[in-house]
């Protein structure tokens, strides 16, 4: 087969509009659902006129996986429409929510064999936490808007802003390799300069993640600095920095600082903690809760409660994608903290352990999970060939403990910006060990 010149233009703009909607998404997840919608937009019409990308997709063993997930999903929708008739239009609504997670594999295309490109996607998307953070300030300073109680970036979300500040820290640290790198050979004041930057962003986004006041995110902040110290002197052998001890000496100084630049955001916090832990005590020792004691935590409690009750009436299978609303109105009187108010249930349960046992049983669990590791195991391929720095391969699995973490007190998967940061990490993590053979090489 003959390729033209013509074929060679169109094959190269098309790269460029993919990685051009690539950007979009990373800079602008933070900011709305229309530039992420804009972003994925242009990758899939640049991935679907390209027949050598659907040859490539169709040779990963995750597209088959991501296929088997659709169709438990969908039959999970259909099974549910039948069986709770006016649950339908919601049963396909959140079935196709759920879907859209699996789109990443187009987004892989473009990244496959690009580590430079991946290591400026992940700047552009701490720049995307950035501006959503200066935004507000912008809107405090030019418009006289009042200063929240909760700092939650551009859309006042402060949990999630806080969850993705702490993947902004990951991201930061996982680039240190590259930087240094990209910058031994240059002057010594470019290098003072960059780094000044790195440490004055690392600086913004631990103050955010404190200033949000949330308990999830700073959970995860630890266990992920905790998952650090216990990977970092494992992998620090097969990594380019070349003084780690120094390296480490660094972040433990800036960790300290921020804690005594920060120190009331610190006590408020602490306070928050202090709070709820009667709430925990309460239900520990077994006493039952009160719809009169309401609070954060016996929220999320009778929420779990009410999830734990009905995975038992369906354990392997789940109650469907979109019954959560219907048999929480039915079970109002038992379980009453599941609701806003008398007949307003949560449109969710703040746990994503706890939805997808609710809505796909084990088995969608299960499902969850292979996908996971798969994507986990490309990495460590990339690593065990050499093509990822210790660092690097440290902060990732970091990143993928924070998200465990996460998961555990809150749940925006199906939102746009939860899409879009899943979307382009699993599209990284297959993209750095896709073309390497799927076997434990020694």
């Amino acid at each position: 087969m003959t390729v033209t010149r013509t074929d060679t233009i169109s094959a190269a703009w098309l790269k460029r509009l993919g990685l051009a909607g690539l950007l979009i998404m990373a800079l602008g997840f933070n900011f709305g659902a229309s530039m992420h919608s804009i972003g994925l937009g242009l990758v899939l019409l640049a991935f679907v006129i390209q027949p050598a990308a659907w040859g490539w997709m169709l040779r990963q063993p995750e597209f088959w996986l991501a296929v088997l997930i659709a169709a438990y999903v969908l039959s999970s929708a259909w099974l549910w429409s039948l069986r709770l008739p006016e649950t339908a239009a919601l049963q396909w609504e959140h079935a196709e929510k759920w879907l859209k997670l699996l789109l990443f594999l187009p987004l892989a295309w473009f990244l496959r064999g690009q580590r430079e490109l991946i290591f400026v996607l992940g700047l552009v998307f701490v720049l995307g936490i950035v501006l959503s953070g200066v935004a507000v300030f912008w809107n405090v300073w030019l418009n006289d808007a009042p200063w929240p109680f909760r700092f939650g970036g551009y859309q006042d979300r402060p949990i999630a802003y806080a969850f993705y500040a702490v993947i902004g820290l990951l991201i930061l640290l996982a680039s240190l390799p590259e930087l240094f790198v990209r910058l031994r050979a240059r002057h010594l004041g470019l290098r003072l300069a960059v780094y000044a930057l790195l440490v004055a962003i690392a600086l913004f986004l631990l103050w955010a993640i404190l200033a949000s006041l949330s308990r999830g995110p700073a959970l995860t902040l630890l266990a992920a600095a905790a998952s650090l110290m216990f990977f970092w002197p494992i992998l620090r052998k097969q990594s380019r920095i070349a003084k780690p001890r120094r390296l480490a000496l660094i972040l433990l100084l800036l960790l300290l600082s921020a804690g005594l630049l920060f120190h009331g955001l610190v006590r408020d916090l602490g306070e928050r903690v202090v709070g709820e832990a009667d709430t925990l005590v309460h239900v520990v020792r077994g006493a039952e809760l009160k719809a009169q004691d309401r609070d954060n935590t016996s929220l999320r409690l009778g929420m779990w409660a009410f999830a734990y009750a009905h995975w038992q009436e369906h354990p392997w299978l789940g109650n469907g994608p979109g019954s959560l609303r219907f048999k929480a109105l039915q079970d109002e009187a038992q379980h009453p903290l599941m609701m806003h108010a008398p007949g307003e249930p949560f449109d969710d349960l703040h746990n994503a352990y706890m939805q997808l046992l609710f809505e796909f049983g084990l088995i969608g669990v299960l499902l969850a999970l292979a996908m996971l590791s798969c994507l986990l195991y490309r990495i460590y391929l990339a690593w065990r060939h050499a093509q990822l720095d210790g660092l690097f391969f440290a902060a990732v699995l970091a990143g993928i403990v924070a998200m465990l973490v996460y998961s555990l007190t809150d749940f925006r998967h199906l939102n746009h910006d939860w899409r879009a940061f899943w979307l382009l990490s699993s599209a990284a993590m297959l993209a750095l060990g896709s073309h390497l053979p799927l076997q434990n090489h020694r």
